[in-house]
């Protein structure tokens, strides 16, 4: 099975340019809860030791899965945790 889906710098487009975004390497939201789906179970445990902007744990958080997250910039951890509260 192949899954297909654009970037998500490429999905960030306005008047033709690409958008910068808050991390260089953002994921799709949609291809994380697919492999956490593919992987996992409601309540399992995930861990991210590299969480950037938190896509993993916002796919987690939304599959009903813990979430366990680390990143060496105290930038991401936070912005992070502001959505999260948020959620």
């Amino acid at each position: 099975e192949v899954w297909e889906f654009s970037s998500e710098k490429n999905r960030n487009r306005a008047n033709g340019k690409t958008m910068k975004q808050f991390h260089a390497t953002q994921k799709l939201i949609e291809t994380i809860k697919r492999i956490i789906t593919a992987s996992s179970n409601e309540g399992d445990l995930r861990l991210d030791p590299f969480m950037g902007s938190g896509t993993t744990a916002f796919a987690s958080k939304s599959l009903n899965r813990n979430f366990l997250g680390c990143d060496a910039d105290l930038n991401y951890v936070n912005y992070a945790n502001n959505i999260l509260k948020k959620m």
